[in-house]
């Protein structure tokens, strides 16, 4: 229903730039259509950019926002797996490299607050 009506872009521009609260209300969306979905439609959502935001929101120091985002990350790995176990992906889990390059620059933006 969420990707039928076309709300998973404006979601996931709402992740990137709304205020905390709303955020977490748009990570809450997307974890939910990470575990409701079939692997196309969360292909679907990793087409549209909800990786990076969802990585971006690890930072915050709210452990129920940590574990939204994580829950639906882990969910969204679990396609790419099965997605590379099914020969689909030239042996690679393509969705772990792209959090791979989220988590990046999650983690120079973590150390250059460390070091303010």
């Amino acid at each position: 229903a969420v990707i039928a009506a076309n709300i998973i872009r404006p979601l996931v521009h709402l992740l990137q730039t709304a205020e905390f609260d709303i955020k977490k209300e748009a990570a809450w969306a997307i974890s939910n259509a990470t575990s409701g979905g079939d692997n196309e439609q969360t292909k679907y959502l990793v087409s549209q950019g909800c990786i990076r935001p969802l990585c971006d929101l690890l930072v915050y120091p709210d452990p129920t926002i940590v574990t939204i985002c994580l829950e639906g990350i882990e969910n969204i790995l679990n396609v790419g797996e099965a997605e590379k176990n099914a020969g689909h992906t030239e042996g690679m889990n393509i969705f772990a490299q792209l959090i791979d390059s989220s988590r990046t620059s999650v983690s120079r933006v973590f150390n250059s607050e460390v070091l303010l």
